[in-house]
């Protein structure tokens, strides 16, 4: 939080609403929002700022869900605060596919369970190389059964800005400051994100 009030009181940014801090857990992003309104309160007046302004803090998932619930029809997945998706892990998800007989091409299989692997490697490259296929079929699960991965997120997430560099570009011009917190629980696809 000394962070955020630094960068507002030097004026490398303007009001607490263009930052954004990204963080592994929920309960530390509650704790950076709670910390940050407590450092503003206190400083405000010196900073010129009304209470009102606050930091977006959230954990990845979260973020990339907020992402997705306000434009995932661009890449075809409809999620909004209505629906709740059901969270399941990969292992998980590919035990539902096989009791329900959901029918996904191979490849898309082969992605859900070697992504996470993917993931544990550190392999940039291989991550990379499956999620296409990864997010084809997590949008065709999301659309069909209402089922989500974590993983699902942030890969959607990333989908989405690379496909829409507009809207990628106009989220960097809304958070000119971006802190990480938590990097050492970050993998290779939060990196990505």
């Amino acid at each position: 939080t000394g962070r955020i009030v630094y960068e507002l009181a030097s004026g490398i940014v303007c009001s607490p609403q263009r930052i954004l801090a990204l963080t592994f857990s929920v309960s530390a992003a509650r704790k950076i929002r709670n910390q940050a309104v407590e450092a503003l309160k206190a400083t405000r007046s010196k900073l010129g700022i009304s209470s009102t302004n606050r930091v977006l803090a959230s954990n990845y998932h979260g973020f990339a869900r907020l992402l997705l619930s306000h434009y995932g029809t661009m890449i075809g997945l409809t999620l909004n605060q209505q629906r709740e998706f059901e969270m399941h892990d990969e292992r998980d998800l590919l035990n539902l596919i096989r009791e329900e007989e959901t029918e996904l091409p191979s490849a898309s299989i082969l992605a859900i369970s070697g992504l996470q692997e993917s993931i544990k490697e550190c392999n940039h490259a291989g991550t990379r190389e499956l999620t296409p296929a990864y997010n084809e079929a997590i949008i065709r699960l999301g659309v069909e059964k209402g089922w989500m991965t974590y993983n699902g997120l942030i890969t959607l997430a990333i989908k989405l800005l690379t496909d829409y560099p507009r809207l990628a570009e106009y989220l960097r011009r809304s958070f000119p400051s971006i802190m990480l917190d938590e990097a050492q629980d970050t993998n290779v696809l939060h990196l990505e994100f």
